[in-house]
C-alpha cells in the first residue's frame, strides 16, 4: 500500500507542478481583458507583450449595445487593427450583428476575430475602431486574449493536487499498518527474553553429621 501511495504522489506531484518545468499549459487560458474602445472616448489602443509560448493567440472582441438593440435587426462593422514591433500586420473587419451574433449569459455580445499563429515575441498593439456604417451603436468593447490555443483541453493541476492529497493518505495508513504488525512481534520476542530462566544447578547434598557415642561410628 506504501509503494502504491508512493506512485500516486509523484504522480500527483508531476501532474500538478510539471507544467511550470516543461511549459505544459492547458488550451486557451486567458492572457488579460482589454478595454479597446467605448462609445464616450472613442479607441484606447491596448499594448500587449505576447512571448512565443503563449501562442498560438486567439483573438475575440466582446461589445456591449443598448438593451433596445436586441428587438431590432441592425448590425454595425468596426475594424481590428494588431501591430508587432515590425509594424501594422493584420486589420480585420468585424462585423457584429443583434441577431446572428453570439449572445453572451451577461448580454454582451462575442465575436472571435482571428488566431494569430506565427509569434513574434514581444510587445502587440490592438486598435479597435469604427468601420463603413454602424446600424447598432456600441456601448464599449474589450479584447479578449487566450493563449495556447490547440494545446492540452483540460488543467492537470486540479487532478495533480487530489492525487497528491490520496498518495499522502495512502503512506500515512501504510506506515501505521506496518509499524502495527511489527509491535506483537517485537512484544513476543520481549517476554520470551524476560521470561525465560536460566536453570540453577541443584545444591550438592551434604553428607549426614558423625554422631558420636554410643550409637556412633566405632574404631
Amino acid at each position: 500500500m506504501r509503494f502504491l501511495g508512493l506512485i500516486i504522489l509523484l504522480a500527483g506531484l508531476v501532474a500538478a507542478f510539471g507544467g511550470q518545468f516543461f511549459d505544459i499549459r492547458p488550451a486557451g487560458f486567458e492572457i488579460g481583458r482589454y478595454a479597446i474602445f467605448s462609445s464616450a472616448d472613442g479607441s484606447s489602443p491596448a499594448s500587449v507583450y505576447i512571448s512565443d509560448d503563449d501562442g498560438p493567440i486567439a483573438v475575440s472582441v466582446e461589445v456591449v449595445i443598448p438593451a433596445d438593440a436586441y428587438d431590432a435587426y441592425r448590425e454595425s462593422r468596426m475594424i481590428l487593427d494588431i501591430e508587432d514591433r515590425r509594424g501594422l500586420f493584420h486589420s480585420t473587419p468585424i462585423l457584429f450583428s443583434s441577431k446572428s451574433a453570439l449572445h453572451l449569459d451577461n448580454g454582451n455580445l462575442l465575436a472571435e476575430v482571428v488566431t494569430i499563429d506565427d509569434i513574434l515575441p514581444g510587445d502587440y498593439t490592438f486598435t479597435l475602431k469604427p468601420g463603413d456604417f454602424d446600424n447598432l451603436p456600441v456601448l464599449s468593447a474589450d479584447l479578449i486574449l487566450q493563449g495556447n490555443m490547440g494545446g492540452f483541453l483540460f488543467d492537470l493541476r486540479p487532478i495533480g493536487f487530489t492525487m497528491i492529497v490520496i498518495g499522502g493518505v495512502m503512506l500515512l495508513l501504510g506506515g501505521r499498518r506496518q509499524r502495527r504488525r511489527s509491535q506483537p512481534a517485537a512484544s513476543a520476542s520481549k517476554t520470551s527474553s524476560i521470561g525465560y530462566r536460566q536453570a540453577e544447578p541443584e545444591p550438592e547434598k551434604s553428607k549426614p553429621a558423625m554422631k558420636w557415642g554410643r550409637d556412633g561410628d566405632q574404631e
